[in-house]
């Protein structure tokens, strides 16, 4: 049997032409090219652009949804809620029509100014907002999530593939889900870093939906600390968040080793903040103390928020993993926890060798545990 790796062409609909980044406008990084070469690297044979033998390993799980029938299922819509806000579920699936209906770019519904705490003197009540401009400012902290005409749908894909993979994670198979956007920034009623709806929240909701009493743990592997998945469950003793990020770094104001969480949360909430520039020796080492805590809870799953832009050649990050030593010793250590293992696709930005990465990772994870079951 060889390892399921999930996917949707629906996903790549999402394109945002530019965003700005360190004071510059450039073009934007997470792109749907970052989905061509993954599927490049684990799946030959489904791009016409390489003439490589499929691999023995990797079986393509190629979900053909039309845009107009992605949202009938009812089990990925309660997922969603179950995450985030119904206003802002709302907000997403109705923004773009609402932009350009107020005058605004047709290109991408992005904030003028966000609803940061120090501004406002009093509550807001964000169902009497009548301009566009006003809502997109108070649901995203940031300029990196623009929402094109294409947005939601592409994002409910993601959200739909990561509950296509907690469905094979109840009977005990682990997978690889190829989710774009990605999600762990994205909070109950924020998006942000590139994120909208916060896949791996969604699929531990489902997966105690359906395993309830079950222990969930998510591994945050990202460069960024996943501040959206933090804040999710920062007051909940059933799911177990562990991140290692470099810091300080984007989103910048989170993932301090005291962020511990809160009320009966409190001990579910671990941060491994590393300096910048970390290689292959220390974050491993760091690994294994995560990996520690995660089955010294009593895990009975695992969800790995997968980002690769650790990588030494990352054009966005500084850190300094690499692909022979690093991720694929990444995977190992997460294959010799012997867990039922949901890989969920976040960062990465080295387009000419994410995919190698990803393979990485997952090829580590495999000899690990001996089978993809």
């Amino acid at each position: 049997m060889r390892f399921p790796v999930l996917h949707s062409p629906l996903c790549t609909l999402h394109d945002p032409p530019t965003q700005y980044h360190g004071g510059r406008l450039e073009p934007y990084a997470e792109s749907p090219d970052r989905v061509t070469a993954i599927l490049d690297a684990l799946l030959p044979s489904s791009s016409s652009q390489s003439s490589q033998k499929e691999p023995e390993r990797f079986e393509e799980c190629k979900f053909s949804w039309e845009r107009d029938e992605v949202e009938d299922d009812e089990r990925v819509i309660a997922a969603i809620r179950a995450v985030h806000g119904q206003a802002y579920i709302h907000h997403l699936r109705t923004i773009y029509e609402e932009w350009v209906r107020d005058g605004y770019s047709p290109v991408a519904a992005v904030p003028e100014a966000v609803n940061h705490g120090a501004v406002a003197l009093e509550p807001v009540d964000p169902s009497k907002f009548t301009n566009a401009s006003q809502k997109v400012g108070h649901y995203c902290y940031d300029l990196s999530a623009p929402i094109t005409k294409d947005t939601w749908t592409a994002a409910f894909t993601a959200a739909r593939l990561a509950v296509e993979g907690t469905t094979k994670l109840v009977n005990g198979t682990s997978s690889f889900v190829l989710c774009r956007p990605p999600g762990h920034h994205a909070g109950p009623e924020l998006s942000g870093g590139f994120c909208f709806i916060n896949n791996a929240a969604v699929a531990a909701r489902e997966f105690q939906r359906l395993r309830p009493g079950s222990r969930v743990a998510i591994l945050d592997v990202d460069c960024h600390h996943g501040n959206g998945t933090s804040a999710i469950f920062y007051s909940d003793p059933t799911v177990l968040y562990v991140s290692l990020h470099a810091f300080p770094d984007y989103p910048f104001w989170t993932g301090a080793e005291s962020e511990r969480g809160s009320g009966a949360g409190v001990g579910a909430n671990i941060n491994f903040p590393l300096p910048l520039g970390t290689g292959d020796k220390e974050y491993l080492e760091t690994l294994q103390r995560a990996i520690n805590e995660i089955k010294d809870w009593g895990t009975d799953v695992l969800i790995v928020s997968l980002g690769v832009d650790t990588f030494i050649e990352d054009p966005v990050t500084n850190m300094c993993i690499t692909l022979e030593e690093g991720f694929s010793n990444i995977g190992r250590l997460i294959g010799e926890t012997e867990l039922p293992t949901l890989f969920l696709q976040e960062g990465g930005y080295c387009v000419p060798k994410i995919g190698l990465c990803v393979k990485a990772v997952l090829e580590g994870f495999i000899s690990a545990k001996g089978s993809v079951c």
